[in-house]
Protein backbone atom coordinates (compact mmCIF):
# COMPACT_ATOMS: atom_id res chain seq x y z
CA UNK A 1 0.00 0.00 0.00
CA UNK A 2 2.67 2.26 1.13
CA UNK A 3 4.47 1.59 -2.46
CA UNK A 4 1.12 2.16 -4.42
CA UNK A 5 1.11 5.64 -2.53
CA UNK A 6 4.97 6.16 -3.09
CA UNK A 7 4.72 5.79 -7.18
CA UNK A 8 0.99 8.24 -7.27
CA UNK A 9 3.16 10.63 -5.65
CA UNK A 10 6.17 9.99 -8.34
CA UNK A 11 3.97 10.12 -11.24
CA UNK A 12 2.37 13.42 -9.77
CA UNK A 13 5.66 14.88 -9.18
CA UNK A 14 6.46 14.28 -12.62
CA UNK A 15 3.20 15.75 -14.17
CA UNK A 16 3.32 18.58 -12.77
CA UNK A 17 7.48 19.12 -13.34
CA UNK A 18 6.75 18.52 -16.60
CA UNK A 19 4.09 21.67 -16.42
CA UNK A 20 6.09 23.53 -14.91
CA UNK A 21 8.91 23.42 -17.61
CA UNK A 22 6.66 24.08 -20.32
CA UNK A 23 5.37 27.26 -18.76
CA UNK A 24 8.97 28.10 -18.58
CA UNK A 25 9.73 27.74 -21.87
CA UNK A 26 6.00 29.15 -23.18
CA UNK A 27 7.17 32.35 -20.72
CA UNK A 28 11.02 32.63 -22.27
CA UNK A 29 9.70 32.26 -25.60
CA UNK A 30 7.05 34.94 -25.04
CA UNK A 31 9.90 37.22 -24.10
CA UNK A 32 12.10 36.30 -26.50
CA UNK A 33 9.25 37.01 -29.03
CA UNK A 34 8.67 40.34 -27.44
CA UNK A 35 12.05 41.41 -27.54
CA UNK A 36 12.53 40.46 -31.40
CA UNK A 37 9.27 42.69 -31.66
CA UNK A 38 10.49 45.54 -29.76
CA UNK A 39 14.22 44.99 -31.27
CA UNK A 40 12.62 45.51 -35.04
CA UNK A 41 10.45 48.58 -34.28
CA UNK A 42 13.14 50.23 -32.54
CA UNK A 43 13.96 53.26 -34.32
CA UNK A 44 18.11 52.97 -33.35
CA UNK A 45 17.94 50.60 -36.42
CA UNK A 46 16.86 52.72 -39.70
CA UNK A 47 20.09 53.11 -42.19
CA UNK A 48 19.93 54.94 -45.47
CA UNK A 49 22.73 55.99 -47.88
CA UNK A 50 20.15 57.19 -50.45
CA UNK A 51 19.76 59.46 -53.79
CA UNK A 52 16.84 61.79 -55.04
CA UNK A 53 16.74 62.96 -58.25
CA UNK A 54 13.86 65.25 -59.10
CA UNK A 55 12.91 65.65 -62.84
CA UNK A 56 11.41 68.89 -64.15
CA UNK A 57 7.74 67.42 -64.09
CA UNK A 58 7.96 66.50 -60.46
CA UNK A 59 8.82 62.95 -60.11
CA UNK A 60 11.34 61.79 -57.34
CA UNK A 61 13.60 59.05 -58.82
CA UNK A 62 14.31 57.04 -55.35
CA UNK A 63 18.10 54.88 -55.90
CA UNK A 64 20.41 53.70 -52.98
CA UNK A 65 20.39 51.78 -49.44
CA UNK A 66 17.57 51.82 -46.47
CA UNK A 67 15.91 49.50 -44.71
CA UNK A 68 13.08 52.30 -43.96
CA UNK A 69 10.19 51.71 -46.39
CA UNK A 70 9.68 55.38 -47.36
CA UNK A 71 13.20 54.92 -49.23
CA UNK A 72 12.79 51.94 -51.13
CA UNK A 73 13.71 52.13 -54.55
CA UNK A 74 11.09 53.84 -56.77
CA UNK A 75 10.11 56.81 -58.85
CA UNK A 76 7.15 58.58 -57.65
CA UNK A 77 5.65 62.02 -57.11
CA UNK A 78 4.22 62.02 -53.39
CA UNK A 79 6.81 63.87 -52.17
CA UNK A 80 7.12 66.91 -54.33
CA UNK A 81 4.24 69.79 -54.88
CA UNK A 82 3.99 72.77 -56.63
CA UNK A 83 1.93 76.44 -56.19
CA UNK A 84 2.29 78.83 -58.02
CA UNK A 85 5.87 79.14 -60.13
CA UNK A 86 6.89 77.29 -56.62
CA UNK A 87 8.10 73.85 -56.31
CA UNK A 88 9.05 72.38 -53.39
CA UNK A 89 10.52 68.40 -52.47
CA UNK A 90 9.32 67.39 -48.50
CA UNK A 91 11.08 64.50 -47.01
CA UNK A 92 10.63 64.29 -44.04
CA UNK A 93 10.51 60.57 -41.83
CA UNK A 94 10.46 61.04 -37.85
CA UNK A 95 11.89 58.25 -36.75
CA UNK A 96 15.28 58.42 -35.54
CA UNK A 97 18.10 56.76 -38.34
CA UNK A 98 21.11 55.11 -36.38
CA UNK A 99 23.36 56.59 -39.70
CA UNK A 100 21.56 57.98 -42.70
CA UNK A 101 23.33 60.05 -45.94
CA UNK A 102 21.93 61.24 -48.64
CA UNK A 103 21.98 63.29 -52.02
CA UNK A 104 19.11 65.65 -54.07
CA UNK A 105 19.48 66.01 -57.38
CA UNK A 106 17.49 69.32 -58.60
CA UNK A 107 16.55 69.57 -62.51
CA UNK A 108 18.48 71.41 -64.49
CA UNK A 109 18.14 75.20 -64.11
CA UNK A 110 16.79 75.15 -60.98
CA UNK A 111 17.04 78.50 -58.75
CA UNK A 112 16.59 76.79 -54.57
CA UNK A 113 14.78 79.68 -52.67
CA UNK A 114 14.99 78.03 -49.35
CA UNK A 115 16.51 74.84 -47.77
CA UNK A 116 15.62 72.99 -44.55
CA UNK A 117 17.19 70.16 -42.68
CA UNK A 118 17.60 68.49 -39.76
CA UNK A 119 21.04 68.25 -40.01
CA UNK A 120 24.08 70.56 -41.95
CA UNK A 121 24.21 70.14 -45.42
CA UNK A 122 26.42 70.97 -48.49
CA UNK A 123 25.59 73.10 -51.35
CA UNK A 124 26.99 72.12 -54.85
CA UNK A 125 26.51 71.96 -58.88
CA UNK A 126 26.92 69.34 -61.23
CA UNK A 127 26.87 71.08 -64.83
CA UNK A 128 23.68 72.88 -64.90
CA UNK A 129 22.00 70.72 -61.55
CA UNK A 130 22.50 72.07 -57.70
CA UNK A 131 22.72 69.43 -55.69
CA UNK A 132 22.32 69.03 -51.65
CA UNK A 133 24.26 66.08 -49.53
CA UNK A 134 23.79 65.52 -45.87
CA UNK A 135 24.15 62.92 -43.53
CA UNK A 136 23.75 62.27 -39.75
CA UNK A 137 24.19 59.98 -36.98
CA UNK A 138 21.21 59.11 -34.14
CA UNK A 139 18.59 61.60 -35.99
CA UNK A 140 15.65 62.08 -37.71
CA UNK A 141 15.87 62.23 -41.62
CA UNK A 142 14.40 65.08 -42.62
CA UNK A 143 14.61 67.93 -46.03
CA UNK A 144 12.60 70.07 -47.34
CA UNK A 145 13.98 72.31 -50.36
CA UNK A 146 11.58 74.86 -52.49
CA UNK A 147 12.84 75.93 -55.96
CA UNK A 148 11.94 77.20 -59.12
CA UNK A 149 12.49 76.14 -62.95
CA UNK A 150 11.91 77.92 -65.78
CA UNK A 151 9.42 76.64 -68.06
CA UNK A 152 10.55 75.75 -71.98
CA UNK A 153 7.82 78.48 -72.80
CA UNK A 154 9.19 80.60 -70.54
CA UNK A 155 12.77 79.98 -71.56
CA UNK A 156 11.92 80.35 -75.23
CA UNK A 157 9.67 83.49 -74.47
CA UNK A 158 13.16 85.27 -73.11
CA UNK A 159 15.43 83.94 -75.73
CA UNK A 160 13.02 85.85 -78.18
CA UNK A 161 12.95 89.53 -76.02
CA UNK A 162 16.62 88.91 -75.47
CA UNK A 163 17.32 88.90 -79.47
CA UNK A 164 14.45 90.98 -80.01
CA UNK A 165 14.66 93.83 -78.01
CA UNK A 166 18.08 94.99 -79.25
CA UNK A 167 17.19 94.74 -83.01
CA UNK A 168 14.04 96.84 -82.61
CA UNK A 169 16.18 99.19 -80.70
CA UNK A 170 18.22 99.13 -83.69
CA UNK A 171 15.69 99.57 -86.41
CA UNK A 172 14.19 102.56 -84.32
CA UNK A 173 17.43 104.46 -84.07
CA UNK A 174 18.13 103.62 -87.89
CA UNK A 175 14.30 105.18 -88.87
CA UNK A 176 14.73 108.08 -86.59
CA UNK A 177 18.99 108.82 -88.46
CA UNK A 178 16.81 108.33 -91.77
CA UNK A 179 13.90 111.13 -91.05
CA UNK A 180 16.64 113.69 -89.38
CA UNK A 181 18.77 113.16 -92.16
CA UNK A 182 16.04 113.17 -94.86
CA UNK A 183 14.50 116.50 -93.02
CA UNK A 184 17.72 118.02 -93.47
CA UNK A 185 18.35 117.56 -96.91
CA UNK A 186 14.55 118.82 -98.13
CA UNK A 187 15.24 122.46 -97.47
CA UNK A 188 18.72 123.37 -96.85
CA UNK A 189 18.24 127.31 -97.32
CA UNK A 190 16.13 127.30 -94.63
CA UNK A 191 17.94 126.06 -92.26
CA UNK A 192 20.94 128.71 -93.10
CA UNK A 193 18.21 131.35 -93.24
CA UNK A 194 17.03 130.31 -89.52
CA UNK A 195 13.34 129.63 -90.82
CA UNK A 196 11.29 126.38 -89.59
CA UNK A 197 10.98 124.06 -92.77
CA UNK A 198 7.81 123.84 -92.47
CA UNK A 199 6.44 127.34 -92.06
CA UNK A 200 3.74 127.94 -94.65
CA UNK A 201 3.77 130.28 -97.13
CA UNK A 202 1.78 131.10 -100.23
CA UNK A 203 3.22 129.86 -103.36
CA UNK A 204 2.42 132.47 -106.98
CA UNK A 205 -1.11 130.71 -107.17
CA UNK A 206 -2.56 131.78 -103.84
CA UNK A 207 -1.35 128.38 -102.25
CA UNK A 208 0.32 127.87 -99.22
CA UNK A 209 4.13 126.82 -99.77
CA UNK A 210 6.67 125.35 -97.12
CA UNK A 211 9.50 128.64 -97.44
CA UNK A 212 6.83 130.98 -95.94
CA UNK A 213 7.78 133.46 -98.49
CA UNK A 214 5.45 134.78 -101.41
CA UNK A 215 7.18 134.38 -104.59
CA UNK A 216 7.86 137.51 -106.82
CA UNK A 217 4.95 137.77 -109.73
CA UNK A 218 7.48 138.33 -112.35
CA UNK A 219 6.50 141.64 -113.54
CA UNK A 220 9.81 142.07 -114.38
CA UNK A 221 11.51 139.88 -116.91
CA UNK A 222 14.91 138.31 -115.98
CA UNK A 223 15.62 137.06 -119.68
CA UNK A 224 16.49 140.88 -120.38
CA UNK A 225 19.22 140.64 -117.23
CA UNK A 226 22.49 140.08 -117.69
CA UNK A 227 23.60 136.56 -116.82
CA UNK A 228 25.16 137.08 -113.16
CA UNK A 229 22.08 138.84 -112.27
CA UNK A 230 19.74 136.24 -114.21
CA UNK A 231 21.10 133.91 -112.02
CA UNK A 232 20.95 135.38 -108.40
CA UNK A 233 17.32 135.72 -109.58
CA UNK A 234 16.75 132.43 -110.56
CA UNK A 235 17.96 130.75 -107.51
CA UNK A 236 16.07 132.77 -105.50
CA UNK A 237 12.66 131.79 -107.38
CA UNK A 238 14.03 128.53 -106.87
CA UNK A 239 14.28 128.70 -103.00
CA UNK A 240 10.50 130.29 -103.06
CA UNK A 241 11.96 132.53 -100.41
CA UNK A 242 14.65 134.57 -98.97
CA UNK A 243 18.36 133.44 -99.59
CA UNK A 244 21.33 133.99 -97.58
CA UNK A 245 24.17 136.40 -99.22
CA UNK A 246 26.90 134.02 -98.80
CA UNK A 247 24.71 130.73 -100.63
CA UNK A 248 24.23 133.07 -103.45
CA UNK A 249 27.83 133.56 -103.99
CA UNK A 250 28.71 129.85 -103.24
CA UNK A 251 26.33 128.50 -105.72
CA UNK A 252 27.25 131.62 -108.50
CA UNK A 253 30.67 130.96 -107.68
CA UNK A 254 31.52 134.59 -108.26
CA UNK A 255 33.44 136.83 -105.82
CA UNK A 256 31.55 138.87 -102.81
CA UNK A 257 32.58 142.38 -104.74
CA UNK A 258 31.67 140.92 -107.83
CA UNK A 259 28.06 139.80 -106.54
CA UNK A 260 27.58 143.02 -104.27
CA UNK A 261 27.84 144.71 -107.39
CA UNK A 262 25.22 142.74 -109.31
CA UNK A 263 23.20 143.17 -105.83
CA UNK A 264 23.00 146.05 -105.80
CA UNK A 265 22.07 146.72 -109.57
CA UNK A 266 19.19 144.40 -108.89
CA UNK A 267 18.33 146.40 -106.10
CA UNK A 268 17.89 149.73 -107.72
CA UNK A 269 15.88 148.60 -110.19
CA UNK A 270 13.61 147.14 -107.59
CA UNK A 271 13.64 143.35 -108.65
CA UNK A 272 14.79 142.65 -105.50
CA UNK A 273 15.68 143.66 -101.80
CA UNK A 274 18.77 142.99 -99.07
CA UNK A 275 17.56 142.57 -95.35
CA UNK A 276 19.93 142.30 -92.79
CA UNK A 277 19.59 138.80 -90.23
CA UNK A 278 22.24 138.92 -87.46
CA UNK A 279 25.81 139.27 -88.97
CA UNK A 280 24.54 138.32 -92.55
CA UNK A 281 21.91 139.58 -95.33
CA UNK A 282 19.34 137.83 -97.00
CA UNK A 283 18.20 138.35 -100.36
CA UNK A 284 14.42 138.36 -101.01
CA UNK A 285 12.78 139.09 -104.49
CA UNK A 286 10.27 142.11 -104.53
CA UNK A 287 6.43 141.04 -105.22
CA UNK A 288 5.49 144.03 -106.99
CA UNK A 289 7.23 146.83 -108.90
CA UNK A 290 7.99 149.33 -106.47
CA UNK A 291 7.03 153.18 -106.93
CA UNK A 292 9.65 155.23 -108.28
CA UNK A 293 10.14 157.06 -104.67
CA UNK A 294 10.66 153.63 -103.10
CA UNK A 295 13.37 153.13 -105.46
CA UNK A 296 14.87 156.78 -105.00
CA UNK A 297 14.84 155.86 -101.02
Amino acid sequence: MAVAKSGIYNSMGNTMGAAISGISLFCIAALVSLSGAFGQSSPSLYYADVEFTISSDGIVAISGLANHPALAAQATSIYTSKKAQYWTFNMTLEESFSDFAYAVHLPEKAVINYIKTSTQFRLGTDGEKQFVKASGQDAPMSIVIQYTQDSPETSTAHNIVAYALPLAIAVIVSLFAYFIKSRAHKNPAAKESGKPEDEPGESADGKIGASGEKPARQWYNKDMLPERQRQIVEIIERNKGPVPQKRLETEIGIPKSSLSRNIDSLTRKGIIRKEGKGMSNVICLNDEKPSLLDTIG
